[in-house]
């Protein structure tokens, strides 16, 4: 059963319900966790969230305090506590598979720089007669460009 929770600011009672995974479908900026655009995005997305979750307008929100706002968000994030539960794990399994693309990133660059040395190695070792000793500095026969 979907929750919802009933909250009084003054004289006007608001139900805030819980998202449905329909309504998580249906707005984008809550799969990607901002909001672009701006304030003009915000309202937009504001006026398409606001009805999917609570029996306020956007102009209902217009008219209330940051503290009555406040209150709006505290309902709203206990009816969802399911769904900030799943984005939070979700962010984290996120943080590690960047975490494991950074690593995979450092190690092809690794071998990139690796390879592009012994190739260079190779090239000036061939192309040179094989009596001219090393240079120790970089373990070639061929003499840095300058």
């Amino acid at each position: 059963m979907r929750r919802s929770k009933r909250i009084k600011i003054d004289d006007r009672e608001i139900e805030v319900l819980e998202l449905r995974v329909k309504d998580l479908r249906a707005l984008p900026e809550l799969e990607s966790g901002s909001l672009d655009g701006g304030l003009k995005g915000f309202e937009e997305a504001a006026g398409r969230i606001l009805p999917l979750c609570t029996t306020l307008t956007l102009q209902d929100a217009d008219d209330m305090a940051p503290s009555e706002l406040r209150a709006v968000w505290k309902a709203f994030r206990e009816v969802n506590a399911d769904f900030f539960e799943m984005q939070a794990k979700a962010r984290a399994a996120a943080g590690r598979v960047g975490i494991l693309d950074d690593l995979l990133a450092a190690v092809r660059e690794s071998v990139r720089a690796e390879l592009s040395r012994s190739t260079s190695a190779f090239a000036c070792s061939s192309s040179e007669d094989m009596s001219t000793p090393p240079n120790t500095a970089t373990g070639s026969s061929c003499e840095p460009s300058g």
